[in-house]
């Protein structure tokens, strides 16, 4: 499993910060992203084994950077060139990246993870 995860329980951080999360949750209406070591506590609690956690934060950075081309060839499409006027959930599910862009810069408070590990029976 991966996703962007909360990497402390302490410690809200700036405000820049504590806005780009509250802008991601509004977006993608999530009450709020997983703290990293609980998630992994919650995996060995349902009988998960070989439980691994790859922090991937650098590894997909090449990949995010290109977050805001794509939004604004998005918007030039589908505004511009198509003269579409966008839905609230359209403008939302193309700002929420940006904000996780922001967010990431704060790698020791939010990363990407990816987590592996053997379901119980298996």
């Amino acid at each position: 499993m991966a996703d962007g995860f909360l990497s402390r329980t302490t410690s809200p951080g700036n405000a820049v910060y504590r806005n780009c999360l509250k802008g991601m949750h509004h977006c993608w209406a999530i009450d709020t992203f997983a703290h990293r070591d609980a998630f992994q506590n919650e995996l060995d609690r349902a009988g998960f084994r070989d439980i691994t956690l790859e922090k991937a934060s650098l590894r997909i950075a090449p990949s995010v950077l290109f977050i805001p081309l794509v939004t604004a060839g998005f918007f030039l499409k589908e505004v511009l060139w198509k003269r579409r006027r966008l839905t609230r959930w359209q403008l939302d599910n193309a700002l929420a990246p940006l904000l996780g862009l922001a967010a990431g810069l704060h790698m020791h408070r939010f990363s990407y993870c990816i987590f592996t590990a053997v379901k119980p029976g298996a």
